[in-house]
């Protein structure tokens, strides 16, 4: 014989009253009591805090692309424009060297996925807001 402990048989037999109980309800009433995850106050609260993140790391982004272009692209631009010699900020020469003369694509990419990313960011995560895809209280069902 195979010896099962007491954990093994109340488990067997909560298991067997679960069954006993879900049959005993109507489908009316089991689905009356099931609340989507959507209805809860848990979802909600993590959806504002993510959005609450997006919306800092978009605010970051923007100043991080403002700076480039104020500190690095446009005088880049201008001494270009007027044919004259320029100098780049000093980070720049720390991070790509002394005989950085010019800005290659890499620099344009990534300048250009920054914006793709901020344009994103904004149009379908910040404009939308944290809950716009609930539903409204004349959408959901009611139970009478």
């Amino acid at each position: 014989a195979e010896y099962m402990g007491i954990s093994d048989q109340l488990g067997g037999m909560a298991k067997a009253h679960k069954k006993q109980v879900a049959s005993s309800r109507s489908h009316e009433e089991t689905q009356q009591s099931v609340v989507p995850i959507t209805n809860t106050n848990f979802y909600k609260t993590i959806l504002y805090i993510l959005w609450l993140g997006v919306a800092l790391f978009s605010a970051l982004l923007f100043a991080f692309v403002c700076y480039q272009l104020y500190a690095l692209y446009l005088p880049y631009l201008w001494s270009k424009a007027a044919n004259y010699p320029h100098r780049f900020p000093q980070y720049v020469y720390t991070v790509w060297g002394d005989d950085i003369r010019d800005l290659n694509s890499e620099h344009w990419g990534l300048l250009v996925v920054s914006f793709v990313c901020l344009y994103l960011s904004v149009r379908f995560a910040l404009m939308e807001g944290p809950l716009s895809h609930m539903p409204t209280d004349a959408a959901k069902p009611k139970h009478d």
